[in-house]
């Protein structure tokens, strides 16, 4: 039987690049049996110590959290070096799941019944302070359908404060790393500088998308979704659903403004806003009612679920767990995706609801766990996708902000209208693939800083390690590296050639003081920018941000 620590292994639910998510029991006297969740950093990256932080921080700060409407965690424990925080075990799916299956009986009502609930939790997180009273600043980043939970009794939950930020993480200040899905994030978010609005922002989508019945940002790669989030170019509600209800469209618009000051200024204000709503439109919905329409959609699923739990117990009971030589996995199953690991996807689903109930094509979605787990984090990856986010953000600061202060604030426009079409008999290519940029000849520059945990900046803008850079022939720019431990180095390549370069730090003597890299800088080259996959968790070279002042206590999660 495989044990971890005091619980033994029921199935598997969810494999991420970070780890592993289990069903689990724990045994006791009098036959005393409970589900719960088990989530383990994979054994292979246990000997990386920022993994290991990742995981251990993201521990701690749900420890902290004790609501309604959150997930609980009740242990962080270690057995024979193999990590894991156990949570609870919730019958149900994820709403990015319940829009990818739903039916006429899944109506807006419920849908913004469900983002109120989530609401109350993320206010929770946002206001939490430590036992003196000092705020911890904790904004979750990631507060997406694929991270709210709905169970088929109706409770609502938040899920995977993975990469949540808390405003006095040392760990944030170690890695340099926020992520991310690209089209739920804040402008401010891209730029690294959070706070419990960016939240409010991403609801803001959520609810355009409820009152829509589809994605906002549909068909549009993770390039053109950040330039346009950042100059603020947001899809209008009132044009793209002309018979959307006033008073939704007012929310939705303050909700999304680009100014985080002209928003709603907390998470229980949009809420508030939206309650009243529901009463004054006659759609007040009971959570009873929104559980029994999600249990009828997912019968088969959670019978079958049911089945192999029970099997399992009885097993146990009969003392023949030692016959099982390999786990049994209650992945949900995902038409057309394969065994597509949970925390990587293809897509982001598409959002069948409209303010009339009626019946929207479906689009693919994230495979999601079918119990409230933290679904593992992808590890590191995606290296070209960071570097672009990077270059969008030093390049739309640099040129796109003197433009905007040039013009009129255009205020939220419509879905971004697509380049001309390419000259007669030209070959047709898919929105997604870029062009191919006109102009100098350019060339691919790979850069790789070692140790691993190497912190590396291109022209002072903060990049993935390695990296991969695109950029016009002659141009030259400024590595920095720096490390814990080791002597900085600052290195000029020129971008004459395709090369790889790996630059390795020597330890540091003792009093070495690193130097700063060298702000940002106007002419950084960027000659062409490739397009991206489907919107996932992205890591994002943060500019600005908070100085911690107070650390987490890494001994205690009560302290």
């Amino acid at each position: 039987m495989a044990q971890l620590g005091k619980y033994q292994l029921v199935a598997e639910i969810a494999r991420g690049g970070m780890g592993i998510v289990y069903l689990a029991v724990a045994r006791g006297p009098a036959r005393f049996n409970k589900l719960l969740v088990v989530k383990q950093l994979k054994p292979e990256l246990v000997e990386d110590t920022t993994f290991l932080e990742m995981f251990l921080e993201e521990a701690r700060l749900a420890a902290r959290l004790s609501h309604p409407n959150i997930v609980q965690t009740y242990e962080i424990g270690n057995d024979d070096n193999r990590h894991y925080m156990v949570m609870d075990y919730l019958e149900g799916v994820t709403l990015a799941r319940v829009l990818k299956k739903k039916k006429e009986s899944f109506t807006l009502a419920m849908h913004l019944r469900i983002l109120c609930e989530a609401l109350q939790g993320l206010h929770h997180a946002h206001t939490l302070t430590d036992f003196d009273n000092t705020p911890l600043g904790i904004v979750h980043r990631d507060a997406t359908p694929q991270n709210l939970f709905v169970t088929f009794d109706g409770q609502v939950k938040v899920v995977d404060f993975g990469i949540a930020k808390a405003l006095d993480s040392s760990l944030e200040t170690k890695t340099g790393v926020l992520k991310g899905k690209p089209s739920y994030m804040a402008p401010e978010q891209i730029a690294g500088d959070v706070d419990p609005r960016s939240d409010v922002f991403t609801a803001g989508v959520m609810i355009w998308e409820a009152v829509a019945g589809r994605r906002m940002w549909a068909r549009q790669s993770d390039v053109e979704i950040l330039t346009h989030i950042i100059k603020g170019e947001v899809p209008s509600l009132a044009t793209e659903v002309p018979d959307a209800p006033a008073e939704l469209v007012r929310i939705v618009e303050k909700a999304l403004k680009k100014s985080r000051d002209e928003r709603y200024e907390s998470a229980a204000s949009l809420q508030e806003d939206l309650e009243k709503y529901l009463t004054a439109s006659g759609m007040n919905v009971s959570l009873r009612e929104i559980g029994k329409v999600v249990a009828e959609i997912f019968a088969g699923e959670r019978e079958q679920i049911r089945g192999t739990i029970e099997k399992h117990l009885a097993s146990i009971a009969a003392g023949k767990e030692a016959e099982q030589t390999r786990l049994p996995s209650i992945r949900p199953p995902v038409s057309g995706e394969g065994n597509t690991p949970a925390g990587q996807h293809t897509s982001e689903p598409s959002i069948p609801s409209s303010p009339t109930g009626g019946k929207t094509p479906a689009g693919t979605e994230l495979p999601s766990t079918p119990v409230a787990a933290s679904a593992a984090p992808a590890a590191p990856g995606g290296r070209m996708r960071t570097f672009v986010v990077a270059a969008i953000v030093a390049v739309v600061a640099i040129g796109g902000t003197a433009v905007a202060m040039r013009s009129k604030d255009p205020g939220p426009v419509a879905s971004p209208t697509p380049p001309p079409p390419a000259p007669t008999e030209a070959p047709v290519v898919e929105r997604k693939t870029a062009p191919q940029p006109a102009g100098p000849t350019t060339h691919e520059v790979a850069v790789k800083a070692l140790p691993k945990t190497s912190v590396l900046s291109i022209d002072g803008v903060e990049v993935s390690n390695p990296v991969t850079r695109r950029c016009e022939h002659g141009r030259s720019f400024t590595v920095h590296v720096s490390a814990g431990g080791h002597v900085s180095q600052d290195r000029t390549l020129s971008c004459d050639k395709d090369q790889s370069v790996e630059i390795a730090l020597t330890s540091a003597p003792i009093g070495y003081v690193p130097p700063k890299p060298k702000p940002a800088t106007p002419s950084a080259p960027v000659a062409s920018v490739p397009a991206a996959p489907e919107p996932k968790a992205t890591d994002v070279g943060p500019q600005g941000g908070a100085k911690p002042n107070r650390p987490i206590d890494t001994a205690s999660p009560y302290k």
